[in-house]
């Protein structure tokens, strides 16, 4: 191994020294029960208090060791001390062994990938600004060699020592082409960036230089927006047809015109928005985008889509399940509700969870409690509805799953095929009720559950009322259709 290898495997050692984590699966384990961290991101020695912890013997006792029996003194203190939660999958698996967890991938397996990522400086989070999938990758490749001064303009070929009389090919009065010249002070660039700056809200005057101008602009904080995802691609398509539109005039003689450089710029852009399904494009958007460009069809226009709740078919009932999770309180809770082909509750429930850090884990939380309402009321072939799409495909496998909810889908799983469930994803609109209970949780104390629709909470029962009443909902995003008329402001 070379030296320069062994100081970066070296470096990065040191960086995940304190990272790692053991992941017990199964009691059966040899690490140490009080020293190792094994239950989540703390010892358990750290829940012990310290008159207590002198009198615990046998300090180096193992997992195997403490869960030999139930009675076992150091089990008993850890059930006493530490928080409930962190012991009870260990109370009621006995399976798998144990397993090393690389925790920089959400699927814990090690990756060089990941190791990269964690030595990269974080001044290439501005490169990746330059690139996205709806991106094309030629414009991309060009920004780049733009910032790296490697597009071949005439003052960059005489920086190479290549002696050349250079005349721009964008004003009136030819000035010395330089890329600065050529894509933001000159004659075409300045009106082009004046007529677009109502949408881009980009100022070409005083930049000098020019990787500068790119990033600010590409990296500011709005950038991901539905306007901003807008502005980054008119921008890019901006400057590559300046560029072609350069060479266009160099080498075939045909003058520049800003005019032109527009209307290319805004029909790519339009092809970008129907390819790669934009969502939510603002009215102002619409308007330039639908202009008229060389008799292509009309833009695909957004109008908003009904959608709500709907009865399962008769003699089934229908389980909707959901998760919500407070990121200021770091609070979270799950709902979910039973109902029959008329849109009478069976059953709700409302449960708090706790210690949880992302809302994937509370849909599966609430996943799991409904599917065990279900198998408590003797309830079988349900259909299930959840509004979260990644849950949906985790759990049926149609991506992987992620290593900290390896237990809660081990019990969906074994849940769902003892009540013969039939899990498929809904439209957030049509699962608003659940929403509701969720969010109802987050501020519950205490598990709640409910036989009659007249002791739901009012938050919830409005909501109940209407979807049983089969009113549809509005939902926030908006598809895209074929219409010749633009939607009005006011819809």
């Amino acid at each position: 191994m070379l030296a320069a290898d062994r100081r970066l495997w070296k470096h990065a050692a040191q960086l995940i020294q304190g990272n790692h984590r053991l992941i017990s699966k199964d009691t059966n384990s040899d690490a140490h029960f009080w020293y190792d961290v094994w239950t989540g991101d703390t010892p358990l020695k750290a829940y012990i208090p310290e008159d207590k912890w002198q009198g615990i013997p046998d300090k180096l006792c193992t997992i195997q060791q403490a869960f030999c029996t139930t009675e076992n003194a150091h089990l008993q203190a850890a059930i006493l001390h530490c928080p409930r939660h962190l012991l009870n999958q260990f109370l009621t698996t006995n399976k798998p062994t144990d397993r090393w967890i690389w925790c920089l991938n959400s699927n814990g397996h090690f990756s060089t990938k990941s190791v990269r990522t964690l030595l990269q400086p974080e001044s290439s989070s501005e490169w990746n600004a330059l690139w996205s999938p709806y991106i094309p990758l030629k414009w991309s490749i060009f920004l780049w060699r733009m910032v790296q001064n490697l597009v071949p303009v005439d003052g960059t070929i005489k920086e190479t020592g290549v002696p050349l009389c250079s005349k721009c090919s964008c004003c009136v009065n030819s000035h010395q082409e330089t890329v600065q010249h050529l894509f933001f002070s000159s004659e075409v660039a300045s009106h082009i960036w004046n007529e677009m700056f109502s949408l881009l809200q980009f100022r070409n005057v005083g930049i000098t230089n020019v990787a500068d101008g790119i990033f600010s602009f590409l990296t500011r904080s709005d950038i991901t927006t539905a306007t901003g995802r807008l502005q980054r691609c008119t921008f890019m398509a901006v400057l590559w047809e300046l560029w072609c539109s350069r060479n266009i005039a160099r080498f075939q003689g045909k003058a520049m015109s800003a005019k032109h450089v527009i209307n290319q710029s805004l029909l790519l852009v339009r092809a970008i928005c129907i390819s790669a399904n934009f969502q939510k494009i603002p009215q102002p958007w619409l308007s330039a985008l639908r202009q008229p460009m060389s008799g292509t069809d009309d833009l695909k226009v957004m109008v908003p889509k009904s959608a709500r709740w709907l009865t399962p078919p008769p003699g089934r009932l229908k389980l909707n399940t959901d998760g919500a999770l407070n990121l200021k309180s770091d609070e979270a809770g799950g709902g979910g509700i039973i109902r029959d082909h008329n849109g009478q509750m069976c059953g709700a429930f409302a449960s708090p969870y706790h210690g949880l850090h992302t809302s994937l884990v509370a849909e599966a939380l609430a996943l799991r409690d409904g599917l065990r309402m279900c198998s408590n009321m003797g309830i079988y072939n349900v259909m299930v509805e959840t509004d979260s799409l990644s849950l949906v495909q985790i759990v049926t496998n149609q991506i992987s799953r992620q290593w900290d909810l390896s237990f809660i889908l081990r019990e969906i799983a074994v849940i769902a095929e003892q009540v013969k469930a039939e899990i498929v994803h809904t439209p957030r609109e049509g699962n608003k009720l659940t929403d509701s209970l969720a969010g109802y949780a987050v501020s519950c104390a205490h598990f709640s559950f409910w036989d009659s629709w007249a002791n739901l909470p009012n938050s919830v029962l409005d909501i109940y009322c209407h979807e049983k009443a089969e009113c549809p909902s509005m939902p926030p995003e908006s598809v895209l259709y074929s219409n010749p008329q633009p939607p009005s402001s006011t819809t």
